[in-house]
């Protein structure tokens, strides 16, 4: 009898574990454009009826301190940062990019007040990446890369070399700005920018140091399609 009790609760507590495995491989990570400015109000409304921050913070989906975190893997990112492309940008969203079942890097995207403007003026996923991505909207924005792990210069390279649209001699000189920048390999906890300037220009910093200044619209679109598109390679962003 002991024996058969046992065995069911062994049996039931499998189930369960194996329940929350699932559950979590189907939660999204992040707080991607779709829900940034509603989390945003949910943690204005609980700060002024007296609910403890903390508590909402904990999910890494609203607000604490000046920061936002990857809720997977509890990457900070300030509310409020500069770069070389424009002062005091707004922080629109947070993701990660995933490889198998590895966290490469987490990503932070920010635009200037224009861009912040043009998805707050929109409703739903789709119509706030659209707006982000727009090609008439000249307006700073910056993706920031904070690497979980270390990963060579030359494959950072070639995964941002299946940019869609650019000429091969873009690509080429994106490239090895890349791997000039990272000079060998880039290490957990250091970071690498993408920064699109306008609307036809993209600067690469690494390390927050500016390593060249690209202009050519094909490129600075097809990054922000990498990351924003049907096909992105961090779909938690969106």
């Amino acid at each position: 009898m002991a024996q058969t009790v046992l065995g069911t609760t062994l049996i039931l507590l499998a189930v369960a574990i194996a329940g929350i495995s699932y559950y979590a491989a189907l939660t999204p990570v992040g707080v991607g454009i779709g829900a940034l400015f509603q989390d945003a109000a949910k943690s204005s409304t609980a700060t002024a009826s007296g609910n403890d921050p903390l508590k909402t913070a904990a999910s890494g989906r609203v607000d604490f301190e000046g920061t936002r975190a990857e809720s997977n893997t509890g990457a900070l990112f300030p509310r409020v940062r500069s770069f070389s492309v424009g002062r005091d940008m707004s922080l629109i969203g947070v993701g990660v990019r995933k490889k198998a079942i590895l966290n490469v890097y987490s990503v932070g995207l920010y635009g200037a007040k224009q861009a912040v403007r043009a998805v707050e003026s929109k409703a739903g996923e789709y119509a706030r990446c659209h707006a982000f991505m727009d090609e008439k909207l000249k307006a700073s924005r910056a993706a920031v890369l904070q690497f979980n792990m270390g990963v060579s210069a030359e494959k950072m390279a070639d995964a941002l070399s299946a940019v869609e649209g650019p000429s091969q001699e873009i690509k080429d000189t994106f490239m090895a700005m890349i791997v000039k920048g990272i000079s060998g390999k880039v290490a957990k906890g250091e970071e690498m920018t993408i920064e699109w300037k306008g609307n036809n220009s993209v600067v690469l910093t690494v390390r927050r140091v500016v390593v060249g200044e690209i202009k050519d619209k094909a490129l600075f679109q097809g990054l922000l399609n990498i990351y924003l598109g049907q096909k992105s390679v961090s779909p938690s962003l969106k």
